[in-house]
């Protein structure tokens, strides 16, 4: 049997995306994310460090293949 079963209508609310908070103290029991968090800008991207692990892996993994399980006639 399931055990929380009740109906919580704050957490409905919480769910609710909110506009940057401006006055904290109005709104101190659900507040919005702060106007920093929202301009933010994301000028230090993954991608350039992905692609270099990806293609390390494959350096390593065909490195691999060549001394362990290639067919040697």
């Amino acid at each position: 049997m399931m055990e929380n079963n009740k109906l919580d209508v704050n957490n409905e609310e919480k769910s609710i995306a909110h506009p940057a908070e401006h006055d904290y103290e109005k709104h101190k029991k659900n507040p919005g994310p702060s106007p920093s968090a929202l301009n933010e800008e994301d000028d230090k991207g993954v991608g350039f460090t992905l692609i270099w692990i990806i293609a390390i892996m494959f350096i390593l993994l065909l490195i691999v293949w060549f001394f362990f399980f290639r067919d040697v006639p």
